[in-house]
């Protein structure tokens, strides 16, 4: 092989191996960041006549789309004025399943209603 194609192929594969370790960074990146946090107050008065996930919790995170889906999970109606109504952490867990969240990228904190 001769001195030009060597040094070719080393610059080539030099390129290829910066190339793969910038997506194995970003992937990890991406995929790290990609993680909503949701912190469900203790108490918290409800204006409209649903409970939505928003209302009754703290969420952020990232990727401001995957977010918003989040808080604009539907948790039951609200209870009538004067009422309380307890939200368990199941009734959360499921209704986001039901509403098409990853729960894998899903961090929660709370105890266990609301």
């Amino acid at each position: 092989m001769s001195y030009e194609k060597s040094t070719i192929m080393h610059k080539t594969l030099k390129t290829l191996s910066f190339t793969l370790l910038f997506i194995l960074v970003f992937i990890a990146h991406t995929s790290a960041s990609a993680f909503v946090k949701i912190n469900l107050f203790e108490s918290t008065d409800i204006e409209s006549d649903k409970i939505l996930l928003g209302e009754i919790g703290n969420i952020s995170g990232d990727d401001h789309l995957q977010v918003e889906k989040v808080k604009n999970v539907v948790l039951g109606n609200a209870p009538l004025p004067g009422k309380t109504k307890k939200i368990s952490r199941k009734l959360v867990i499921s209704r986001m399943k039901v509403s098409g969240i990853d729960l894998a990228k899903i961090q929660m904190t709370s105890s266990d209603k609301v």
